[in-house]
């Protein structure tokens, strides 16, 4: 297991060492968080949608209670 990773360091070495190292950090962060923010998207669009079905039901509920009142 040491081995390994020593390996894995000893591969890295180099690019750690070049100055295209932070941009790749950066890339790799933003890549990583991509999937995250477009489903965090589709969950808040699906919640909006929700919410509106939610709303024109209730008032078309209130609205046929006060018809019947009547």
């Amino acid at each position: 297991m040491l081995l390994i990773l020593l390996g894995l360091i000893l591969a890295l070495l180099p690019l750690i060492l070049t100055t295209a190292f932070p941009h790749l950090v950066v890339v790799s962060i933003y890549a990583g968080l991509l999937p995250w923010l477009a489903l965090t998207w589709a969950v808040i669009g699906i919640t909006i949608i929700f919410r509106r079905n939610r709303i024109a039901e209730w008032r078309e509920k209130r609205k046929l209670n006060k018809l019947k009142k009547k």
